[in-house]
């Protein structure tokens, strides 16, 4: 979708727009938007009104479910089974404070909960035994694992603890850049580009394949509402 989005600018402007990549992690991620090192964040970041406070987000374009990558063999199957673990979450992430806030309600009672600094950290961790459990949004540690060197020696747990709607991240007060980036998403679900990425990327054949359930397509198809023909011109 980012280099969507240059193209469509690139075409608005009338000269081209260069996608210039930048690594985030979740702990640098909200900073480097805010002081305008990055304009833009497309990946996979939880929409949240904490961080609204921050940053602005565009529509939201995904769902994906917080859980556990664990060894195939592990008797982890349910929340309860959580108990007497060690859980492990990344530093900044809505993933972590689902563990941490679910734990302190009493919902479970892990053992030990163990703060990384990132997903291949996390994973790391996993793999030398230093925690039982992983946790980040589902399609994240289906991308964890399916790109091990052994994807078959483990196993994304089928519950989940919590749901992480997307949105991409950009400055306070950018209106007008916000605005061409919705109409950007909006224009790719309604051209049936969206389902073209979505597909490449996590569809039967794609890198990490996730289904559309049917309630996600229709949410897709209902924020599609009318739009001006040729809205990335200038007018």
């Amino acid at each position: 979708m980012t280099y969507e989005f240059a193209q469509k600018l690139s075409e608005h402007f009338g000269k081209k727009i260069e996608v210039e990549p930048f690594t985030v992690t979740s702990k640098t991620r909200i900073p480097m938007v805010a002081n305008a090192t990055v304009d833009v964040e497309m990946g996979s970041t939880t929409y949240t009104q904490e961080r609204e406070d921050v940053v602005d987000f565009s529509l939201i374009f995904f769902f994906s479910e917080t859980t556990f990558l664990v060894p195939k063999d592990s008797p982890i199957r349910t929340m309860k089974d959580l108990n007497g673990k060690r859980l492990g979450g990344a530093r900044g992430t809505t993933n972590l404070k689902a563990i941490e806030d679910q734990a302190a309600k009493g919902l479970y009672k892990p053992k030990e909960i163990v703060t990384v600094e990132g997903h291949a950290q996390g994973f790391l961790a996993l793999k030398t035994g230093k925690i039982d459990a992983y946790s980040t949004d589902r399609s994240l540690l289906e991308g964890l694992r399916m790109k091990d060197t052994n994807p078959e020696n483990w196993r994304t747990c089928d519950f989940a603890i919590a749901y992480e709607p997307y949105g991409y991240m950009m400055r306070k007060n950018t209106s007008d850049f916000r605005h061409f980036l919705n109409d950007t998403i909006r224009w790719s679900i309604k051209t049936g580009k969206f389902f073209e990425l979505y597909d490449k990327w996590m569809g039967p054949k794609g890198v990490v394949p996730i289904p559309i359930s049917p309630a996600y397509k229709s949410y897709l198809e209902v924020i599609v509402y009318p739009m001006q023909e040729n809205w990335w011109k200038k007018k």
